[in-house]
């Protein structure tokens, strides 16, 4: 070998571990300044139903409800939620069911550590929380997949929650709401980047108008039996669909 061709052969050698170099720092540095870019620049808008409010004589709040979040995440796509719950809404905390749908560009799994989420409404004497949630480790594997969950939530305050429905978000006007995100993902298995943004939305709920023979059932069987002494006290029903729309962050 030549001295000229050993000279060409260490240029090479010198240029791929530059290379190298520059992709390892890529990695480890600009994957999360990027990664945080895409939350921090993303849309978040919900869409559902709460049917069946009911306000119990025990003082819980109980309704059906089904909201579908969608954040809109630039340059990668939308990630879509689905939550749903039964259960009646009280100072102990539960769990309900979620569904993530994503589309995952990488070859390998994406995940999402535990989360901390919190929900903030119109003050209401003096208060603005509504509700704590927290995720569990999810695996979003490459490529697009619904990934089933469940998410341990804690309603702050009953009155407060159906009166910001009732008396905010059904005004003609509507109410902002803030959603606070704060946790971290693991991308290409060797990146872990953390996360703290709030989303500001703009809700407004519409009455579901009932059909005629239901609301005919509620006029005969809108009382129960309080505890208290046999009295009958009136249960509220009430079925909207909620709307909300992306303001910007917080």
């Amino acid at each position: 070998m030549s001295a000229k061709d050993g000279s060409s052969l260490r240029g090479c050698l010198y240029c791929c571990g530059f290379c190298c170099l520059v992709t390892v720092a890529l990695l480890v540095f600009g994957l999360p300044i990027f990664v945080n870019w895409v939350i921090k620049n993303s849309s978040l808008s919900t869409s559902g139903t709460v049917t069946d409010t009911q306000i119990l004589p025990t003082g819980q709040l109980r309704a059906k409800w089904a909201l579908d979040w969608k954040l809109d995440l630039p340059l990668v796509g939308p990630l879509t939620m689905e939550t749903n719950s039964e259960k009646s809404f009280n100072p102990t905390p539960h769990y309900m069911d979620t569904t993530l749908r994503f589309l995952n560009p990488t070859p390998v799994p994406i995940w999402l550590h535990p989360t901390n989420v919190s929900l903030s409404g119109p003050e209401i004497d003096g208060h603005r929380d509504l509700a704590e949630m927290r995720t569990g480790t999810v695996a979003f594997p490459s490529g697009i997949s619904d990934t089933s969950f469940k998410t341990w939530i804690q309603i702050h305050s009953i009155e407060r929650a159906e009166r910001t429905l009732s008396e905010a978000i059904a005004s003609g006007s509507g109410g902002n709401v803030v959603i606070h995100m704060d946790g971290a993902v693991t991308v290409l298995l060797i990146s872990r980047v953390q996360f703290d943004v709030g989303k500001k939305m703009r809700c407004i709920a519409t009455a579901i108008p009932a059909p005629r023979r239901t609301l005919l059932l509620r006029r005969s069987t809108n009382s129960v039996l309080s505890p208290d002494g046999g009295h009958e006290t009136p249960v509220k029903h009430q079925n909207v669909k909620v709307k909300c729309s992306y303001r910007g962050n917080v």
